[in-house]
């Protein structure tokens, strides 16, 4: 599966669970210009406009492939 079918996976399961989250944790690998350890890029921007009329807050966390795989 390529690994854009995961990122629009992960997206949809995140709405569904933001309809009675107020937290909601992301976890990614650094994808060089996607996803930053510093909370930077396209698909955190792209989450973070998404949730911006929502009462969420946002929790950023980068960390292995592996690692982030276990922790969805």
């Amino acid at each position: 599966m390529p690994s854009w079918y995961r990122v629009i996976l992960c997206l949809c399961l995140l709405l569904v669970q933001t309809a009675v989250a107020k937290t909601v944790t992301v976890v990614s690998a650094p994808w060089p210009g996607l996803t930053a350890a510093d909370g930077s890029g396209i698909y955190f921007a792209v989450l973070r406009e998404a949730l911006a009329s929502e009462d969420i807050q946002l929790v950023v966390r980068v960390t292995n492939w592996k690692r982030a795989k276990q922790m969805f």
